[in-house]
This record gives structure tokens, C-alpha cells and sequence, in this order.
């Protein structure tokens, strides 16, 4: 049933906004459950600020101007917030495919529960998203983990999506929110990381190794590659909207930039909690030989400026 199964992330589905008696009714449900979200209001200050992303360490940062510095912090948060939605939008489709793919019916239920999680930091998150951050995804990540949805089976998805991007999720929110200024999105992200956790058991409790077959194998390395390059690379994403209001910088200006954005520091920190999250029982051989293999260590700075180039043409 599972190879036969196709769910298509459409993550560019739109928000109608057209039917104003659903949009009622999630409201009401969310409020049964207890799970109403705030509504976000305009605010002043940015939920993040310039040292999560090292940029108060940046000597080209520093020499801007008042207005493109909060320009450029701007351009970090919303990234963020637009990412992290798309990460929740894409949890919708996941849960559709692993519901029908379920082998029991506590898996089904079990699935059912966390699509109802995934609506609901959607409905959490939305509010806080700029209208137009919600309609096209930005960054690379998002799309490698639309592909393993879109690709994978239902076990092989339990290791890579419910085990790794769920207990990555863990560490990630919980950054957000510990950093985060603004007291309704830390309470956001605070209850989001609770629901992640018992995502990430529920990959842990059901993944079986011993199922894998050469192709299921050759997906999961493929998709741990993946997860391993995105932090590899160091914060691409953050100095695409640096240049977005300083305009073309030089490999030289790059890699400094890179270097005063602890680059190596802070990948190696991402990459040993992914290491950790990635060693579950019976998949050992494969993180030892990606170790042996040096996957595992961040590329330089002028590495990760030399990539930037080669991804800008």
C-alpha cells in the first residue's frame, strides 16, 4: 500500500481566506481543544535580535547605517518565521501520507493526532508571517524535506522526518524561543517544542531498521546527506538577506563575513546535536561512515563564501 501511495506537498497552497464559516469553525475547534492561538499584533521590537545570528559580531554590519541594519535584521526574521511555517505547512501533507500509509490503527490515530498538532502550529504561526512570506518558500531546506515526503515510504520517513527533523525540531525551537523578545511567539514556539518531542518517540518507537531495503537505504543516506549539508555550509541564508540591502559582495567581503558569523563554531555545535539525534539503534553503520568519511566537520568560511558564489549564479 505504502509504494503505491503519493501525497503531493503543495506548499504554495494559498490561505483563500474565502469562507468565512470554516475559518470560523477552526477557531471554535482550536477553543474546544484549548489550543487557540494569540493574535499576533503589530509590534515594535523584532522577536530576534542581531547576536542570534552573530551579526553584532559582523564588521560589515557595523559599519551600515541604523536603517540597514534593522533592514537586514528584518529580512533574518522573517526568513525564520517564513520557514519554520513552511516546515508546519509541510507537516500537513507528511501526516496525510503516513495516515493512509499506517499498517494499524494505532498508527493511523497516532498520525491523526499529530496532523491535528501540525494544523494547529500552522494556525499558531500563520499570524506572525508577513501575507506575502506565505506564498512561496525560501531557502533550499524546505524543499529537500518536501522531496523525502513526496519520495520516501513510511518507514524510512519515520527515521528521517519523524525521528531527525522531529528531534531536531527539539533543539531548534527551544533556541527560538529562549532568544525570542516578544512574549506571544516565545509562548508559541514554547508549546510547539512540547508537541515535538512526543513527534520525535513517536519516529523512535516505530522505525524498524531491519525493514530497509537497498532503495529504502539508499534514501535514508541520501536524506541524512542532505540534513548534514544544510549546516555544513553555514548560515547561506542569513548572508543572502545581509546582501539583499548591501547589494553583490566580493568572495573576500564574504568570507569575512562568514568568519565574524562563526561559521565553523556554530555548524559543528548544529552538526554534533544532529550526530546525536541520527544514532538510533541499528543505524550506527551508517553515521560511522559518514564520521569516516568526514561528514560530519564544517566547511571553512571561504568554503562556505565559495559555495555562496557558486549558488548566487
Amino acid at each position: 500500500m505504502t509504494n503505491l501511495l503519493s501525497i503531493q506537498n503543495s506548499l504554495q497552497l494559498p490561505h483563500s481566506g474565502e469562507n468565512k464559516a470554516l475559518d470560523k469553525v477552526i477557531r471554535a475547534s482550536l477553543k474546544r481543544k484549548g489550543r487557540i492561538g494569540l493574535t499576533a499584533v503589530e509590534h515594535e521590537i523584532l522577536p530576534w535580535n542581531a547576536d542570534l545570528f552573530f551579526l553584532d559580531e559582523s564588521n560589515l554590519f557595523k559599519r551600515l547605517d541604523t536603517q540597514k541594519q534593522h533592514a537586514i535584521l528584518t529580512e533574518c526574521n522573517d526568513f525564520i518565521l517564513s520557514e519554520s511555517y513552511f516546515i508546519e505547512k509541510a507537516g500537513l501533507a507528511y501526516c496525510a501520507k503516513m495516515i493512509l500509509a499506517g499498517e494499524t490503527t494505532e498508527i493511523r490515530q497516532m498520525y491523526g493526532l499529530i496532523a491535528s498538532d501540525e494544523s494547529v502550529h500552522l494556525q499558531w504561526l500563520s499570524p506572525f508571517v508577513k501575507e506575502f512570506l506565505r506564498i512561496t518558500p525560501q531557502g533550499k531546506f524546505i524543499y529537500s524535506i518536501t522531496k523525502m515526503i513526496d519520495e520516501c515510504d513510511a518507514n524510512t520517513l519515520y527515521y528521517l522526518v519523524q525521528t531527525i527533523l522531529e528531534g531536531w525540531g527539539i533543539f531548534y525551537y527551544k533556541t527560538l524561543a529562549t532568544t525570542c523578545q516578544r512574549e506571544d511567539l516565545q509562548s508559541v514556539f514554547l508549546n510547539i517544542v512540547k508537541d515535538e518531542a512526543i513527534h520525535h518517540k513517536t519516529g523512535v518507537a516505530l522505525f524498524d531498521p531491519r525493514k530497509l531495503n537497498t532503495h529504502a537505504e539508499r534514501k535514508i543516506i541520501d536524506g541524512i546527506k542532505a540534513y548534514i549539508d544544510a549546516l555544513r555550509v553555514g548560515t547561506q541564508d542569513i548572508v543572502s538577506c545581509v546582501e539583499k540591502h548591501t547589494g553583490e559582495l566580493s568572495l573576500t567581503e564574504l568570507i569575512s563575513l562568514f568568519e565574524d558569523l562563526q561559521t565553523e563554531i556554530t555548524s559543528t555545535i548544529k552538526l554534533n546535536v544532529l550526530k546525536e539525534i541520527m544514532h538510533q539503534p541499528g543505524m550506527e553503520h551508517f553515521i560511522n561512515n559518514l564520521e569516516e568519511k568526514r561528514y560530519f566537520f564544517p566547511y571553512s568560511a571561504k568554503s562556505c563564501a565559495e559555495i555562496y558564489i557558486q549558488q548566487r549564479k
